[in-house]
């Protein structure tokens, strides 16, 4: 079911289905995890992480540029576990989460302005830092105009 989500409201915490395998999240939803078995991996962007079973951690910090190899690695993780369903989370859920959700969408064939509206629609109070976007989208657009450089 595109763009249906499943609410939990344990502590603000919800979890939004964006498309079919991806969904976004914030902190809150940590402890909640086990509530959700259609989603098989848990890619968190946040700074500092505890192990959690099924969790990768990609340091990531709100309001910096993205290194370009750390985009390929997050992009990586997607193309790799998608099938079985990831949860993209961030501390509050809205803004690395749904840049990196807006990137995906984007490498898919919607703009940024579609792929934000899209992410919007079923969690409205998203605000992506503007260099988080432009690193997201400069690296898209350097994927299709060099493919052969993002060799996974």
């Amino acid at each position: 079911m595109h763009g249906r989500s499943i609410i939990c409201n344990f502590f603000m915490a919800r979890v939004y289905k964006i498309v079919d395998g991806l969904w976004i999240s914030n902190a809150h939803i940590l402890s909640r995890l086990h509530r959700f078995p259609e989603i098989g991996t848990f890619l968190s962007l946040r700074m500092h992480q505890a192990a959690i079973p099924n969790m990768l951690h990609v340091e990531m910090e709100d309001g910096k540029s993205i290194r370009m190899s750390t985009l390929d690695d997050v992009y990586a993780i997607i193309d790799r576990l998608r099938a079985d369903g990831i949860l993209v989370i961030s501390d509050q859920g809205i803004s690395r989460a749904p840049a990196i959700v807006a990137g995906q969408l984007m490498r898919e064939g919607m703009n940024m302005e579609k792929a934000l509206a899209e992410i919007q629609r079923v969690s409205p109070n998203i605000c992506p830092h503007p260099v988080l976007l432009e690193s997201v989208q400069q690296w898209v657009h350097t994927q299709r105009a060099f493919p052969f450089l993002h060799v996974w």
